[in-house]
């Protein structure tokens, strides 16, 4: 199994250019060789919070993501060849009971902000990139998915976006872009950051082998 990361600033492009990369490299009769996990998944569960409570806590923090599950998840998925992932209420900030199977792909595709946070983390991932975009595309990306998809006030996206989000990057996530192996603009279209990516030497094998299965 090859695993590759995707991650860089909240609104950057992350989840598109991992869903992009996803269906580029597999046909519909090919969809479980190529899978996607989200970093967000992962969120700590806080059900024992008030949702008033779970609206003020900081998401941002690398210490918001359970990230030695993570971890477990991606050793199990490699050794046993499948792994029940966690699911998400972001409408809630809840942990969801049911779980989702995941079997052993070809490639996986791992997106989230702190990829290049946790040392235990980068041991696991085979490739990495970086989407480098300016922070005022970013929030305006993140307004329009925050209260399209999650149903969220803009005084309240604003508020988190000024207290937590733009201060968790600078402090946090940009440093990521040092350690990753490639650094991509976040502004490119999407065509030719997946084209970008696939021509990379790394992957080139891997595609290969995918698309000739």
């Amino acid at each position: 199994m090859f695993v590759m990361a995707i991650t860089g600033a909240s609104g950057s492009g992350k989840s598109t250019l991992a869903e992009a990369l996803r269906e580029a490299l597999v046909s519909d009769e090919q969809e479980s060789q190529v899978q996607i996990i989200s970093e967000d998944f992962y969120y700590a569960d806080h059900s024992q919070l008030t949702f008033e409570q779970r609206g003020q806590l900081n998401f941002d923090h690398p210490s918001a993501i359970d990230h030695p599950r993570l971890q477990q998840d991606l050793v199990e998925l490699k050794q046993s060849g499948k792994v029940s992932i966690p699911q998400y209420c972001f409408k809630q900030h809840l942990r969801e009971p049911q779980t989702r199977l995941i079997k052993q792909p070809k490639v996986l595709i791992l997106e989230g902000l702190h990829l290049m946070f946790d040392p235990n983390i980068r041991n696991e991932i085979d490739f990495s990139v970086y989407l480098d975009a300016p922070l005022d595309l970013c929030f305006i990306r993140r307004l329009q998915r925050d209260q399209q998809q999650r149903g969220r006030a803009s005084d309240d996206i604003i508020r988190q976006y000024l207290e937590q989000v733009r201060p968790m990057f600078l402090e946090f996530i940009a440093r990521g872009k040092s350690k990753a192996d490639v650094v991509l603009s976040g502004e490119s279209p999407i065509d030719s950051l997946v084209e970008d990516i696939l021509s990379q030497p790394h992957l080139s094998q891997i595609t290969h082998r995918i698309k000739n299965k």
